[in-house]
């Protein structure tokens, strides 16, 4: 278990070595469905729903270094933080790397 960020509770996403590099996944965390995309070196895990139509992106979006682009309306939002058009914003999570495993901050 990892120990920063106490206030979340953190989800073992597996070894790394189940996540090359393009990996597009989608998972259930409850309620919560998430988005988690890696690129290189880089992960990033956000609600896997457009907060403009509430459809899912992660399979269909197109991505490029900086942002996710929602494949139903073009909508672009930064995969950094999440921020999109008109004040919108998709909500993301934190991704860890801990002893050659990946984990997820909910």
């Amino acid at each position: 278990m990892i120990d920063d960020h106490d206030d979340l509770r953190w989800e073992n996403l597996g070894p790394l070595s189940d996540w090359p590099d393009g990996t597009r996944r989608r998972l259930q965390f409850g309620a919560r469905e998430i988005g988690i995309i890696r690129q290189g070196e880089r992960f990033f895990a956000f609600k896997d729903r457009c907060p403009h139509r509430n459809l899912p992106m992660v399979a269909e979006a197109t991505i490029d270094e900086e942002s996710i682009r929602c494949p139903h309306h073009g909508w672009s939002f930064c995969m950094d933080d999440g921020s999109g058009p008109e004040g919108s914003c998709l909500r993301t999570y934190p991704i860890r790397r801990h002893d050659d495993q990946l984990w997820i901050g909910l």
